[in-house]
């Protein structure tokens, strides 16, 4: 297959996970092809937004696809001034016949498709450079109240900011001066990224990859689908399972269907519920590109606890001044920062994340793990029901299991398994506290129990059949022969030449 044909396939939502590979490694080398995949990207985007309009017909297409074609004098992208030009022509030469028509709605269209076609070439030429990595920022909410639905601003850098709904459970992976990666679980989140400012920012869902270079739009994972709403910009919409890849362009979505992910228009009431998402963002810096050291690092703290009705607003600025530091390893300067966010009464998401990241900070990055875990606990006594619980007690665990404190970590484990009967690490720590009980404290009865539920919660996980044998041991040593024979019983049927079968023998002698 030729590789323009491959372009075709791709821009349609077509091509195959392991051709896709192939041809992002080659439009990121060659570019004669990169021109034609932009130049195809911007065409398409010509379309897909102005065709719900009924406007124009395929001849005056055709003659749209010729201007556009014509005004690509110098490089891949266009600039303002030629998109400007563009957009006036095709524009003139059809307002006489269509003057019952809106006349804002094409240009509108037209004029977004700036930055459908500059995203187009970016996250093929861009995509591929190494990025800093930075510390993972844990950033979840719990279940949604449905009485008090709310949204949350939450900055990422200088040059990204997010509107979380209630219910948004969402990590941060990767923040670095040209690099976000987002996990998001569940909920929806509203993402403003300023044009060109990352060579990637990807929102991994369960079942798809985002990916942006600059736009605002907004992602919701339902029941383990993702739909994706566009309203300025355009954003690429991979999904796992099907490989299907879509290009949702301004005012359009991607909706979940039985048939698989399809392309629609926006309806009304969504662009103004984004709009004025967007209305509700911070204004940006014009110049903002890493950590702003001319400027003192608790400067906007001390205002804000000069102006309480300010406060959450500079510390939301302040959060993201942290972030810029943290990336440029600049890690005291950003838990001065985070030190000054904490201090403030409140317990809002701002307040909660700072607790977390400099405690992360201080266990990950500057050593002080005894600092750094007395901040998680603190955490924890303070927002008994915060975002952030479930990230505290697994690095609380990781830090007890490093010092071996069987009895701290006993604890911790039973407490997780308490407050998150549903919790992502609800496996593991059930059976490593079954293993502490019966290998360390020796208490067989209490940890029958927990080998008991791990084998009928997790009967496919990769300890189960470990779990088997030594529920059955356990059962042995703590005097219930009965529970014993019945354990190994099902160890031989489920597992007739398992690891355990020599020593279940020499038992059973």
């Amino acid at each position: 297959m030729h590789v323009h044909e491959k372009i075709d396939l791709l821009v349609n939502g077509s091509l195959g996970a392991h051709d896709r590979e192939e041809l992002t490694r080659h439009v990121a080398s060659c570019a004669s092809c990169r021109d034609y995949l932009n130049a195809h990207l911007a065409t398409d985007a010509l379309i897909s937004a102005v065709s719900p309009t009924g406007i124009l017909n395929d001849k005056e297409w055709d003659d749209l696809i010729q201007e556009a074609v014509k005004h690509k004098e110098q490089g891949p992208l266009f600039s303002d001034a030629e998109w400007h030009e563009l957009i006036e022509t095709a524009w003139e030469k059809h307002a006489t016949a269509q003057k019952t028509q809106s006349l804002f709605k094409p240009l509108f269209a037209l004029a977004a498709c700036l930055v459908v076609f500059a995203g187009g070439y970016l996250l093929y030429s861009r995509h591929m450079r190494p990025s800093q990595q930075s510390v993972q920022i844990p950033v979840t909410a719990p279940a949604p109240a449905p009485s008090s639905a709310r949204e949350e601003i939450l900055p990422i850098t200088d040059n990204a900011v997010a509107v979380l709904s209630d219910n948004a459970d969402l990590v941060l992976k990767k923040v670095s001066s040209d690099t976000v990666c987002v996990n998001l679980r569940h909920g929806s989140a509203f993402f403003s990224v300023k044009k060109n400012s990352f060579a990637k920012f990807e929102i991994t869902t369960p079942d798809a990859r985002v990916r942006v270079t600059g736009t605002s739009f907004q992602v919701q994972v339902h029941e383990k689908t993702t739909e994706v709403a566009v309203l300025s910009g355009t954003v690429i919409v991979q999904f796992t399972a099907s490989g299907k890849t879509l290009f949702p362009g301004p005012l359009q979505q991607v909706l979940s269907e039985k048939t698989g992910p399809v392309l629609s228009p926006l309806p009304k009431s969504i662009k103004t519920r984004l709009a004025k998402y967007l209305d509700r963002m911070p204004r940006r810096q014009p110049n903002a590109s890493g950590p702003r050291t001319s400027v003192p690092a608790c400067s906007l703290a001390n205002d804000a606890a000069q102006q309480s009705n300010t406060a959450l607003s500079g510390a939301a600025e302040l959060l993201s001044q942290a972030y810029a530091f943290s990336s440029a390893g600049e890690y005291e300067k950003a838990l001065d920062c985070f030190e000054h966010i904490k201090a403030l009464p409140e317990k809002s998401r701002v307040v909660q994340t700072a607790w977390i990241e400099a405690a992360f900070i201080k266990i990950r990055k500057t050593g002080d793990r005894e600092a750094g875990g007395h901040d998680l606990q603190t955490y924890i006594s303070r927002f008994s029901n915060g975002t952030y619980i479930e990230e505290s007690l697994v690095e609380l665990a990781d830090l007890a299991r490093k010092e071996a404190k069987i009895e701290g970590l006993l604890s911790i484990l039973n407490d997780y398994l308490v407050r998150f009967p549903k919790g992502s690490y609800r496996n593991d720590y059930l059976y490593e506290t079954a293993t502490l009980l019966r290998q360390d404290r020796k208490e067989y009865a209490r940890a029958i129990p927990h080998y008991t539920q791990y084998i009928h919660e997790c009967p496919q996980c990769s300890e189960a059949e470990n779990a088997l044998f030594w529920l059955g041991v356990s059962c042995r040593e703590a005097n219930d022969p009965a529970g014993a024979r019945s354990a190994f019983s099902r160890y031989k049927e489920q597992y007739p030449r398992g690891r355990w079968i020599q020593e279940l023998n020499a038992l059973e002698k």
